[in-house]
């Protein structure tokens, strides 16, 4: 339900979705995000990274394949640390490998990473990770001095637009979204003029992303 949401809001031009930018952000991240404790302490770190390795174990084939049966707090990053690393490649051929097996029609949605090789990864989210994330990275941003109702920031999107749109504004976001996929050195000057219209404050995006539009 969620990516089908998304996916409808994407599909509306900005014009007819503007409104919502007005809308709380209890109301757009959800109840995760309205549960959700931010802190950016290191106090917590062992168990909260102890949970996730249990959960992977319980719940994923690769987990239980490469996770020890015992994990201690005191020993949960290190373990973090000795597994093995899985690239873009494996999650591609072997996806289900990685998926939990609590997953299921209505509790998570598909989405994709925002490579800069043009061949995205799909990855499956809980619908609470989003409100969470949310949550946690607002905070962060926030101790930069990020406002986000006041400062707009312009976002280097991983997935397409509609053809021959590269720019788009996104009300409920507070952002224009770019798309690096369309970006070209002969529309480049062009696409950096309109974006000086909106007055960006923040730009946001992979670091290879940011790195290839700087």
């Amino acid at each position: 339900m969620l990516s089908q949401l998304k996916s409808l809001y994407r599909s509306l031009p900005p014009f007819m979705t503007g409104c919502l930018r007005y809308v709380s952000d209890g109301i757009i991240f959800g109840k995760s995000y309205r549960e959700c404790i931010t802190s950016t302490s290191v106090n917590g770190v062992d168990v909260s990274v102890k949970r996730a390795l249990d959960y992977a174990r319980e719940h994923t084939e690769w987990g239980r394949i490469h996770v020890p049966k015992v994990v201690e707090p005191g020993n949960a990053v290190a373990t973090m640390k000795s597994l093995p690393v899985v690239s873009a490649e494996e999650l591609r051929a072997e996806a289900r490998q990685f998926v939990s097996d609590q997953v299921r029609k209505y509790n998570s949605y598909w989405t994709t990473t925002g490579e800069t090789g043009r061949n995205p990864t799909n990855v499956c989210l809980s619908n609470q990770s989003y409100g969470i994330e949310w949550a946690h990275m607002l905070n962060i941003w926030c101790q930069g001095g990020y406002d986000r109702r006041k400062d707009r920031k312009l976002t280097l999107r991983g997935y397409h637009f509609r053809p021959g749109e590269v720019l788009r504004l996104d009300p409920i976001y507070n952002e224009v979204g770019l798309d690096s996929f369309q970006l070209t050195d002969e529309n480049f000057i062009s696409v950096v003029d309109r974006i000086s219209r909106y007055g960006i404050k923040c730009i946001h995006g992979y670091p290879t992303l940011i790195c290839s539009f700087m």
